[in-house]
């Protein structure tokens, strides 16, 4: 299987290592596509010089999250990628985190986007705009399963979930194609799941 994470960075240098050494401390290693979205504050210089495995591509502009994503699925249509991963660039995964969502998605074929759970950096506490959409629309079945631990692999809990951490297959991606242009930052990732 082959896995492409595509994070977009713009003055990443305080999250940068965190996120890019979980990505190669991975028990599946990805292939990693960075579009740097014009960070003045080294970021580029770092990632080229630490990391030269990932492809990494300049934009002159600030595309915004959606256009810069654009850029690594079409990367991963082209090269025939089975997964691609967007991850934001202040978060990072657990080694066994793609191990677990491919397992997950071929056990589960129906779902072309999943999202880990995600968390806070402390590790303790999930992240509040992951629990708006996760309790904000229903899902007693999700909080029941939880209590009287019972947990099932993949819970159809929302709507919306936002992109900090989406697991796509390429069979969605040529489904529902990329973000919309219209949204420059916010939204496109609402507008994105509801396409889904």
């Amino acid at each position: 299987m082959k896995l492409l994470v595509v994070i977009v960075t713009y003055n990443a240098m305080h999250w940068v290592k965190r996120c890019f050494d979980s990505l190669f401390s991975s028990t599946i290693l990805p292939t990693v596509f960075v579009v740097d979205n014009g960070s003045t504050d080294g970021t580029q210089s770092y990632i080229q010089k630490n990391y030269s495995d990932v492809i990494f591509i300049q934009s002159k502009d600030n595309l915004g999250f959606g256009r810069a994503n654009n850029l690594g699925l079409k990367y991963a249509l082209e090269n025939n990628y089975d997964y691609i991963y967007l991850l934001n660039q202040d978060a990072w995964v657990f080694p066994d985190v793609f191990e677990k969502l491919i397992k997950i998605s071929l056990s589960n074929p129906e779902f072309g986007l999943i999202s880990p759970m995600q968390m806070n950096a402390d590790l303790y506490h999930i992240d509040k705009n992951f629990c708006v959409g996760l309790f904000k629309y229903h899902n007693k079945e999700f909080i029941n399963d939880l209590y009287n631990d019972n947990l099932k692999e993949v819970y159809e809990t929302t709507p919306f979930v936002m992109a900090a951490h989406w697991f796509l297959t390429n069979k969605c991606i040529k489904k529902v194609g990329g973000f919309s242009p219209v949204f420059k930052h916010y939204g496109e990732d609402n507008n994105y799941a509801d396409r889904v």
